[in-house]
């Protein structure tokens, strides 16, 4: 119990030093004078740290030990938090925002890893739509905190929030993860280059990547800009604009935790069309949308809740899967799946922001776009039958 509350205390972290964030991208950019497009750089950087950061812990995880990497990385995102927290200076937010990413990844990515890699496939989607349920529901209240503290105080005690919220998770870290005895002294600096080539060589972990990378990044690149796009532009109130964020991060809370009974009830081939079909709703929802120029938050919100509904199994599902592609590498097969699908939610999200003119056809265009992919390389797994669960 006490490895599954670190496990959830280490990922609320991942996401609310986003989530903390994100609520104060317009407190921010008013505050640094920006234009959308430097103040979501904020957001790019960190995914890009992220990304770079899973690379070498996911490496190191599997030729050590879990324990190291998490408590030193806990330890360097703890500081560049603080530094977040104190800077007047944008660049150095920037740089800040950049080890924040690089540091809390390797946390994040191992601590899924430690939660599942000795329990069967079954067990292991459960336990994923539990952690990810948790998440969720836990980070609905998140925003909504960062909100008051930066109307009440400033954008600098979001990041102090966080900081003391890493403290708990560096004590946790220290007591509940075991030391293992995986030790390999046989290592050279290209070997890290030669066993990620491999992965990348596999195709089917490519394949699973890819359906990841395009069903995962539309709710990211519609999270980001929702700040710039329903308060700045559209002009709703702060505090409203966080329920309609919070409905979608509800929606998904709870039918990740209803995973394993869903599937216990009606199969995993039943859940697995009823997700696709609600996918194409929404996004037949999206195209009137983006056909007839509506800017109305409460239609897209409905429309993005459709969507939601759709992704919540699906996600839990496909990450299962891609995590027992290849044997005896689950520590960076899952690198690869995160720092894949940060890699291009962060393009996706520089591109729609830099292109984005105040309203919601481009949002909305590479949200339909990027779910049609995504469902496209889905049903070609299943077709080929690739994926485990319906043979369980």
């Amino acid at each position: 119990m006490l490895l599954f509350i670190t496990v959830l205390t280490i990922c609320i972290i991942s996401r609310s030093e986003a989530d903390f964030f994100i609520p104060c991208i317009p407190l921010l950019q008013k505050y640094f004078v920006l234009s959308p497009f430097a103040v979501q750089l904020s957001l790019s950087l960190n995914f890009i740290g992220y990304c770079l950061g899973g690379l070498i812990a996911g490496f190191l995880g599997d030729k050590f030990n879990h324990r190291i990497i998490i408590i030193n990385s806990l330890l360097i995102f703890t500081a560049s938090t603080l530094l977040c927290a104190l800077t007047d200076n944008y660049g150095v937010l920037l740089f800040a925002r950049f080890m924040q990413g690089f540091s809390i990844s390797g946390p994040t990515i191992l601590s899924y890893v430690v939660l599942i890699e000795t329990i069967k496939f079954q067990d292991q989607l459960k336990r994923l739509g539990l952690i990810n349920g948790s998440i969720t529901l836990i980070m609905t209240m998140v925003p909504t905190i960062g909100i008051y503290i930066g109307l009440y105080a400033n954008w600098r005690f979001n990041f102090l929030a966080v900081f003391f919220l890493s403290l708990v998770a560096l004590t946790l870290s220290y007591k509940s993860i075991k030391t293992s005895k995986k030790v390999n002294s046989n290592i050279n600096i290209l070997l890290p280059f030669k066993e990620y080539l491999m992965l990348i060589k596999s195709k089917n972990l490519l394949i699973f990547t890819g359906a990841l990378c395009f069903i995962i990044a539309p709710y990211w690149v519609f999270i980001s800009m929702s700040p710039v796009y329903y308060v700045n532009d559209m002009g709703v109130p702060l505090i409203e604009y966080m329920w309609y964020k919070n409905i979608l991060a509800i929606i998904f809370g709870v039918i990740s935790l209803m995973n394993g009974v869903l599937v216990g009830k009606f199969g995993y081939k039943n859940i697995f069309f009823f997700s696709i079909s609600m996918c194409l709703i929404s996004i037949s929802f999206q195209f009137v949308i983006v056909m007839m120029k509506i800017d109305e938050p409460r239609i897209i919100t409905v429309s993005m809740s459709i969507l939601t509904v759709g992704t919540a199994f699906l996600i839990n599902f496909l990450y299962a899967n891609a995590l027992t592609t290849i044997e005896n590498h689950m520590g960076k097969v899952s690198v690869v799946i995160h720092s894949a699908r940060l890699i291009f939610t962060s393009i996706s999200l520089s591109i729609v922001s830099k292109i984005y003119d105040g309203n919601f056809f481009f949002i909305g265009t590479t949200l339909i776009f990027m779910m049609l992919t995504g469902l496209l390389i889905t049903l070609y797994l299943y077709s080929r039958g690739y994926l485990k669960g319906f043979s369980v």
